[in-house]
């Protein structure tokens, strides 16, 4: 998949990706002045946003509200309906793709909760099969009633590789059936990437 993924928490199957924690380092440079901040290489162009779905009124309608905050940004809007013809024409005047993916009433055996889970978990994969691949660089992935602080995304974005298969995220700690109310930063057992030799011993203390 080209590109790189930011994602929000919700489904457990996102976090059996990976997890990248961005730690960001502010540094003094001479005479005790920030050195200059260098000019944004991610534009708002450069990103795609991609949203899980159902196709009830209460759900598209939140889809349907994020178009405040997203004008002038693609989206594909994955829902478990094939869409409407009156869909796709107006979501053609909003740079909207409508893609359906069926619910998965066995979503446990997928380690998910929730039937649109395997869905939300799909939707990158299934945008990026539809995206000209030289047209984007970053795809926003959440719910849809998902908020996406852009100034924020740009900024974090500027200085990243998008070529590398980075997948950052806001998961905080790793649902699991023994204790499903307990977070931790991040949680023993989830499952993600660490470099070679990582020690984890100061990622144990509970989230505040």
């Amino acid at each position: 998949m080209h590109g790189a993924v930011l994602t929000t928490s919700h489904s457990n199957l996102l976090l059996c990706w990976a997890l990248l924690i961005t730690a960001c380092i502010s540094c003094e440079g001479a005479q005790g002045q920030n050195p200059p901040v260098s000019p944004l290489k991610t534009t708002l162009n450069d990103l795609v946003v991609v949203f899980g779905t159902t196709a009830h009124d209460d759900h598209i309608s939140l889809s349907h509200a994020t178009r405040a905050w997203r004008k002038g940004i693609r989206a594909v809007i994955v829902q478990n309906e094939k869409p409407t013809a009156e869909l796709l024409e107006a979501g053609a005047r909003h740079s909207e793709l409508y893609l359906d993916y069926p619910d998965r009433e066995n979503s446990a055996t997928f380690h998910s909760q929730y039937p649109g889970d395997v869905r939300l978990a799909l939707a990158p994969f299934l945008a990026a099969k539809h995206l000209d691949p030289s047209t984007y660089k970053w795809l926003l992935v959440g719910d849809d009633d998902t908020f996406w602080f852009l100034e924020g995304v740009l900024k974090l974005t500027n200085d990243l590789d998008h070529t590398l298969p980075y997948i950052i995220t806001d998961e905080r700690y790793w649902h699991n059936w023994e204790r499903p109310h307990v977070p931790r930063f991040i949680e023993d057992g989830a499952p993600r990437c660490l470099p070679c030799n990582f020690n984890p011993a100061g990622e144990q203390h509970p989230w505040p």
